[in-house]
């Protein structure tokens, strides 16, 4: 069921979701709780939140990234959008909607709730609009800009870098707003290191 657009297509698979309660299959509830809802008729009560775009750093380029140099250049747009479901407010799933087709259809490709959803609708303020994810790190970060600066909001409680124990560390408390530049920065840092390893093994798959 693809779309021409993020928004039309996160606007149909909510609208599945609506029809739940109303279809009143004897599987809907077990849908609706796999999703993260208590029951089918909570699920079609869900309201479409705000999108999230999603961008994603990759680790080549983080590890050469140094405090002069722009890091807006280091997100990659996924051509993903998170779309959370709200009951009375609340995030208890959501819809990951992303383009197919070169830019001419979008389809959802994966939904249901996380710890990340909740977190991500606890500190997103009216400017956060997208998400920053380094998979190779494990870490994701909500982003917002603020005069022009690209800014980061830490999801969890973290200490960077991590592979370094005798350099300064920058830590980053759960819900609290940095500048990217000094985020990345420091992560530059844990990259290297994780560059270097994925270096190792590439070679050694390679004899």
């Amino acid at each position: 069921m693809l779309s021409s657009g993020p928004d039309e297509a996160a606007k149909k698979g909510w609208e599945v979701l609506k029809r739940l309660d109303a279809t009143k299959q004897a599987d809907d509830d077990e849908l609706a709780k796999a999703l993260g809802f208590a029951s089918a008729q909570q699920a079609s009560q869900s309201q479409l939140g705000r999108a999230l775009q999603v961008f994603r750093v990759g680790l080549a380029e983080l590890q050469k990234y140094k405090a002069v140099d722009d890091p807006n250049a280091l997100l990659f747009d996924t051509r993903s959008f998170i779309y959370p479901l709200l009951v009375n407010k609340i995030a208890l799933s959501s819809l990951t909607v992303t383009e197919f087709q070169d830019g001419s259809k979008w389809g959802i490709t994966k939904q249901g709730s996380s710890k990340l959803l909740s977190r991500l609708e606890q500190y997103r303020t009216p400017t956060s609009s997208f998400v920053v994810d380094i998979p190779a790190l494990k870490l994701r970060f909500l982003g917002d800009r603020t005069g022009g600066e690209l800014m980061l909001i830490s999801l969890e409680n973290v200490e960077v870098p991590r592979s370094f124990p005798n350099v300064p560390k920058l830590t980053l408390k759960e819900g609290q707003q940095r500048s990217a530049r000094e985020i990345f920065d420091k992560l530059a840092l844990d990259a290297q290191v994780a560059y270097e390893k994925g270096g190792e093994k590439r070679t050694a798959q390679g004899r």
